[in-house]
């Protein structure tokens, strides 16, 4: 395994996952299909793990599509996705490779937002089943050229239609020749728990979970980093302040040897105030002491987060090109950022560190400045949303109008949930009566196609705000199937006939859905039959 032997010696105390991973990685190259999923605390290990994976893929000759679940991408649909796939479509067909083909070829143009991918957006449910199915088969035409290693990590920050597209893929992958390695944060999956769930359950995916360390692996951690074997207890008191998690071990073996704290029994007690908790003051107080306009720097890199190119973070920081290079110089070599193709923390809790320490106002203003200068930079809807989605309403109208067409980009592409997020934070803004009404018309729909219980508020809510009698004809079709599922016939053709005395044939396509129900009801309503009949000429012309 000489592929493997660089990360294994970092991963002390990691045998049993390493096979775990290596053994999936086998099953892919052999085209049996496998699935992982790596669970535990932050800075347990998680990404070195995932780190290992890839470079044993490489021995392997499996290919690996890589992507990152982050906090201010969780409303982005399909965006974790996008980073799996985007690499591997661009480069289209290397050395003489089949090109993308057939129903992959809208998975294709949904990773490269071609334009050409969105669907009927009356349509979500279909729209989000036709995707995942691309998807599946674009991932079985990119296998089909070398085995595939899909690496998440982050799963409990990646977006819903990206979790749904593996679960869906998970459950057909057997006999593919690829392997799902995704890594989760435990206690931390908020609005992805339920997905990241289902997947946990499914047969195919086996879940490892790796544990704290030992004492006597904390204290080999501790004998590397200052050169000298601790003292029994001094190696006790490292193992209970850091709780065994590997990132807080190295954190506080860096802290002790910054301060020439030796390992004895004597200095045992000064540990404490090193824990944990000093993590995040510890990242604070080096960027304090660290050149002009470095703090700033880390500040934009945060808001920007997976948006942090270098001429974004300069202008969101306010800072020169020369300074700006000198401060990114001394961030990463404080060990606070690490270069790629975009400036990234060295850990979620170091970025955790410097977002938390921004005062609410401040921050806000921040996000605010983040989405002009991506809007001016030509970035995705639902990028620019991302950071409005975190900004405190302040009645922008430019703002409502952003999130309503990140909302309908959403509901194209299937993601009702995401667009449900929009809508709600573009009615926090503040608006006028008439578009107030428009809005939770629109996040009715969105509650409605993603099978939530609050649709119904919303549409009767809507009902009530809509002057427009179209806008009051659309509330009245969410209204009328919920009264007709309670048996309240009579209420709900009431509702019914009043909006087609209001709307007057104004809009004749809901015209026509409106006299549906009436029609549709008189099938199971003996005393509508008679009318029913009367009115049958006309419903057949306006029909025609």
């Amino acid at each position: 395994m000489a592929g493997s032997q660089e990360p294994s010696r970092r991963l002390l105390a990691r045998a049993h996952e390493l096979r775990r991973i290596d053994d999936a990685l086998r099953r892919a190259a052999a085209g049996t299909g496998a699935a992982l999923l790596i669970e535990g605390q932050a800075g347990i290990g998680k990404t070195a793990l995932l780190a290992h994976a890839r470079t044993s893929a490489r021995r392997l000759g499996v290919a690996t599509l890589c992507a990152l679940g982050r906090e201010l991408e969780e409303h982005f649909s399909y965006g974790v996705v996008r980073q799996l796939f985007q690499p591997a479509v661009l480069a289209q067909a290397p050395d003489g490779a089949p090109p993308i083909t057939g129903v992959a070829r809208r998975a294709a143009d949904l990773v490269l937002d071609t334009g050409r991918a969105p669907l009927d957006p009356t349509g979500p449910q279909g729209s989000l089943f036709e995707y995942l199915h691309s998807l599946y088969w674009l991932t079985v035409q990119l296998s089909q050229r070398a085995p595939l290693l899909i690496v998440v990590d982050d799963l409990q920050l990646a977006d819903s239609p990206s979790l749904r597209f593996l679960l869906h893929l998970v459950r057909r992958l057997d006999g593919v020749a690829a392997a799902v390695v995704g890594a989760v944060r435990t206690g931390d999956e908020g609005r992805a728990g339920e997905l990241i769930s289902e997947l946990r359950a499914e047969p195919l995916v086996e879940t490892v979970r790796p544990e704290p360390l030992q004492v006597g692996t904390v204290a080999r951690i501790v004998a590397a980093g200052l050169g000298q074997s601790p003292d029994g207890a001094f190696a006790a008191v490292c193992h209970a302040a850091t709780g065994g998690v590997p990132l807080l071990v190295h954190q506080l073996v860096g802290a002790l040897r910054q301060k020439r704290i030796d390992p004895t029994g004597e200095n045992a007690g000064r540990v404490d105030r090193l824990g944990p908790a000093a993590v995040a003051r510890d990242t604070l107080r080096r960027l304090r002491h660290l050149p002009e306009d470095s703090m700033a720097l880390a500040r934009a890199v945060a808001v920007l987060d997976g948006e942090a190119t270098l001429p974004l973070v300069t202008a969101l920081a306010g800072t020169s090109g020369p300074t700006t290079l000198q401060a990114v110089d001394a961030l990463v070599g404080a060990g606070v950022l690490q270069l790629g193709e975009r400036l990234e923390f060295v850990h979620p809790i170091v970025r955790a560190a410097i977002y938390d320490s921004l005062p609410a106002g401040e921050r806000t203003s921040l996000h605010r400045r983040a989405a002009e200068l991506l809007v001016a930079e030509g970035a995705e809807l639902q990028v620019v949303a991302a950071q409005l989605l975190l900004t405190e309403p302040g009645g922008a109208h430019e703002v409502i109008s952003q999130l309503r067409d990140a909302a309908r980009q959403a509901m194209a592409r299937g993601a009702a949930e995401d667009a449900g997020a929009y809508l709600s934070r573009a009615l926090a803004e503040g608006c006028e009566r008439a578009q107030r009404a428009e809005l939770t018309l629109e996040l009715a729909t969105a509650a409605r196609v993603a099978g939530q219980g609050s649709a119904l508020e919303h549409y009767r809510e809507a009902h009530r705000l809509a002057d427009d009698p179209v806008v009051r004809g659309k509330a009245a079709l969410g209204i009328f199937p919920v009264l007709v599922y309670a048996g309240q016939w009579e209420p709900a053709e009431a509702l019914v006939r009043t909006a087609l005395q209001d709307l007057r044939c104004r809009d004749e396509a809901l015209t026509v859905r409106l006299e549906r129900c009436l029609a549709g009801s008189a099938a199971f309503d003996p005393r509508a039959v008679e009318q029913f009949d009367r009115r049958l000429p006309t419903l057949l012309g306006l029909a025609r």
